[in-house]
């Protein structure tokens, strides 16, 4: 991992934004590949993205591509598809997002998480974000 690591560490100060996604996750890609035998390492490098920018990067998955109808590898046309499509369920999400809390306490073991704390967690956007592309991952499972 000492690889993707100092790649990583280099991207960690550096601001990305809605508009300079693409190009960022490009770059990601081509360095994490050629650290690992010259791979195209697309998914992992939008994986490792969302773990420092979780409120602007969008993870590709081959699952959530196959439900977008995205061609393969191409991130630029699947963030787009992506983004149309969030914009469209944006207001059912967050409309399931707010309601989530008084459901979920009851499920939580001992009622280990209050309610409060899974409010806090379902009204952050990274979250809602996470929540549609888990509504695409099922959508497109073979």
């Amino acid at each position: 991992m000492a690889p993707a690591l100092g790649i990583l560490e280099a991207l960690r100060s550096k601001r990305v934004s809605e508009a300079s996604l693409g190009q960022v996750v490009q770059s990601l890609r081509h360095q994490i590949g050629a650290a690992y035998g010259g791979r195209d390492l697309l998914s992992a490098a939008t994986k490792f993205l969302w773990l420092l920018h979780r409120d602007t990067a969008v993870i590709y998955d081959s699952r959530v591509r196959k439900a977008l109808g995205s061609p393969y590898a191409d991130y630029d046309a699947y963030l787009g598809r992506w983004r149309a499509g969030y914009a469209r369920c944006e207001g059912a999400i967050r409309s399931a997002c707010t309601s989530l809390p008084s459901k979920t306490v009851s499920l939580s073991c001992g009622n280990a998480v209050s309610e409060g704390e899974i409010e806090d967690i379902a009204a952050q956007e990274w979250f809602r974000r996470r929540v549609f592309d888990i509504h695409l991952w099922r959508r497109g499972a073979p």
